[in-house]
Protein backbone atom coordinates (compact mmCIF):
# COMPACT_ATOMS: atom_id res chain seq x y z
CA UNK A 1 0.00 0.00 0.00
CA UNK A 2 2.60 2.66 0.89
CA UNK A 3 3.65 2.54 -3.27
CA UNK A 4 0.28 3.26 -4.01
CA UNK A 5 0.26 6.37 -1.42
CA UNK A 6 3.05 7.77 -2.76
CA UNK A 7 2.20 7.23 -6.22
CA UNK A 8 -1.35 9.02 -5.42
CA UNK A 9 0.72 11.72 -3.20
CA UNK A 10 2.84 12.42 -6.60
CA UNK A 11 -0.02 12.93 -8.65
CA UNK A 12 -1.89 15.00 -6.42
CA UNK A 13 0.88 17.54 -6.16
CA UNK A 14 1.04 17.94 -10.10
CA UNK A 15 -2.13 19.15 -9.72
CA UNK A 16 -3.53 22.70 -9.23
CA UNK A 17 -5.21 23.78 -6.21
CA UNK A 18 -8.55 23.70 -8.20
CA UNK A 19 -8.07 20.65 -9.48
CA UNK A 20 -7.35 18.87 -5.60
CA UNK A 21 -10.71 20.77 -4.72
CA UNK A 22 -12.35 19.25 -7.15
CA UNK A 23 -11.44 15.55 -6.14
CA UNK A 24 -12.70 16.86 -2.47
CA UNK A 25 -16.10 17.56 -3.92
CA UNK A 26 -16.56 14.09 -4.35
CA UNK A 27 -14.88 12.79 -1.47
CA UNK A 28 -16.36 15.60 0.93
CA UNK A 29 -15.63 12.21 3.59
CA UNK A 30 -12.27 12.85 3.16
CA UNK A 31 -12.38 16.54 2.74
CA UNK A 32 -13.73 16.80 6.38
CA UNK A 33 -10.63 15.54 8.04
CA UNK A 34 -7.57 17.12 9.39
CA UNK A 35 -4.98 17.09 6.43
CA UNK A 36 -1.44 18.06 6.74
CA UNK A 37 0.38 16.98 3.90
CA UNK A 38 -0.66 15.26 0.16
CA UNK A 39 0.81 12.23 1.60
CA UNK A 40 -2.19 12.35 4.07
CA UNK A 41 -4.78 13.27 1.62
CA UNK A 42 -3.37 10.45 -0.33
CA UNK A 43 -3.91 8.02 3.05
CA UNK A 44 -7.63 9.35 3.38
CA UNK A 45 -7.90 8.85 -0.04
CA UNK A 46 -7.30 5.05 -0.24
CA UNK A 47 -8.76 4.61 3.16
CA UNK A 48 -11.36 1.06 2.00
CA UNK A 49 -14.15 3.24 3.74
CA UNK A 50 -14.17 6.50 1.70
CA UNK A 51 -13.33 4.22 -1.74
CA UNK A 52 -16.30 2.37 -1.27
CA UNK A 53 -18.59 5.37 -0.53
CA UNK A 54 -17.19 7.29 -3.77
CA UNK A 55 -18.10 4.02 -5.47
CA UNK A 56 -21.92 4.60 -5.31
CA UNK A 57 -21.39 7.61 -6.91
CA UNK A 58 -20.27 6.17 -10.56
CA UNK A 59 -22.08 5.07 -13.37
CA UNK A 60 -21.97 1.57 -14.53
CA UNK A 61 -19.42 2.43 -17.81
CA UNK A 62 -16.76 4.03 -14.52
CA UNK A 63 -17.32 0.95 -12.72
CA UNK A 64 -16.47 -1.89 -15.17
CA UNK A 65 -13.39 -0.11 -15.98
CA UNK A 66 -12.30 0.53 -12.34
CA UNK A 67 -13.14 -3.48 -12.13
CA UNK A 68 -10.80 -4.48 -15.34
CA UNK A 69 -7.97 -2.59 -13.92
CA UNK A 70 -8.17 -3.67 -10.71
CA UNK A 71 -8.38 -7.42 -12.35
CA UNK A 72 -5.74 -6.56 -14.07
CA UNK A 73 -3.87 -5.40 -11.19
CA UNK A 74 -3.05 -2.31 -12.58
CA UNK A 75 -0.76 -3.55 -15.15
CA UNK A 76 -3.72 -3.63 -17.92
CA UNK A 77 -3.08 -0.85 -21.12
CA UNK A 78 -6.07 0.52 -22.38
CA UNK A 79 -5.98 -1.86 -25.01
CA UNK A 80 -6.59 -5.20 -22.69
CA UNK A 81 -9.54 -2.81 -20.45
CA UNK A 82 -11.29 -2.02 -24.04
CA UNK A 83 -10.88 -5.98 -25.05
CA UNK A 84 -12.39 -6.98 -21.68
CA UNK A 85 -14.70 -4.93 -21.97
CA UNK A 86 -15.82 -4.61 -25.41
CA UNK A 87 -15.91 -0.84 -25.24
CA UNK A 88 -13.89 1.81 -27.34
CA UNK A 89 -11.70 3.82 -26.48
CA UNK A 90 -13.98 6.95 -26.00
CA UNK A 91 -15.83 5.23 -23.82
CA UNK A 92 -12.65 3.92 -21.79
CA UNK A 93 -11.49 7.67 -21.73
CA UNK A 94 -14.55 8.92 -20.74
CA UNK A 95 -14.60 6.24 -17.02
CA UNK A 96 -11.14 6.86 -16.36
CA UNK A 97 -12.16 10.37 -16.16
CA UNK A 98 -14.57 10.09 -14.24
CA UNK A 99 -12.22 8.08 -11.87
CA UNK A 100 -9.60 10.37 -12.18
CA UNK A 101 -12.02 13.12 -10.74
CA UNK A 102 -12.49 11.02 -7.50
CA UNK A 103 -8.96 10.59 -7.15
CA UNK A 104 -9.90 6.64 -8.27
CA UNK A 105 -7.19 5.90 -11.48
Amino acid sequence: MPRRINALATWLLQLGPDEVAAILLYRRDVADRFIRTLKDLATQLTDSDSVHAVEDTLDQGALDVLGAIVAQNNAGTVDTVCAELHCTIGDFERALGELKERALA
